[in-house]
């Protein structure tokens, strides 16, 4: 049964790189013929209906259940990524977006620390430092060609996804 699970969740985990790896490339498309926040209502009104579909009851039934205080900070770190990746994606290149953004990856144990003081074990810096290097060699390499506004709604995103 947990082999089950975790197969499943392996399963989940392969799926959500595949859309978030197709995400910005494509909207970086649509964005030459729809208007980032017409595309980002669509997108969103769409993942709201789909959710309430699945989970509805659950959802709401936990929103009743838990203080704002809880939710709150994580939600609008959530909506703040979302919103400067995507204006980011509008005026900059995917690669540096994609970059940039995945940085949250290396922010998060940094914002952990900062927030919580919670120390990272040893065994996790050759981790970062593998994906750091990763992510310049997916991403970075020959993308980065500048440090404009749109990197830093990139760099906003980042703070905000680790922050979530």
């Amino acid at each position: 049964m947990k082999n089950i699970n975790l197969n499943k969740f392996c399963l989940f985990i392969v799926i959500q790189c595949l859309l978030y790896g197709f995400g910005d490339p494509v909207s970086k498309a649509a964005y030459e013929t729809v208007e980032v926040y017409s595309l980002l209502s669509v997108r969103y009104t769409i993942a709201f209906i789909v959710f309430m579909l699945i989970a509805g009851r659950r959802i709401v039934y936990e929103l009743k259940n838990i203080r704002m205080r809880v939710w709150l900070l994580p939600s609008l770190c959530v909506s703040a990524s979302y919103i400067f990746n995507n204006l980011a994606l509008n005026i900059t290149a995917a690669t540096s977006v994609a970059f940039i953004g995945s940085l949250s990856v290396i922010l998060t144990p940094i914002l952990a620390f900062l927030v919580y003081r919670t120390r990272m074990s040893k065994k996790h810096m050759p981790i970062l430092i593998i994906i750091v290097v990763g992510l310049y060699l997916l991403g970075g390499h020959g993308g980065l060609s500048g440090f404009g506004l749109g990197e830093v709604y990139v760099l906003i995103t980042a703070i905000s996804a680790a922050g979530a």
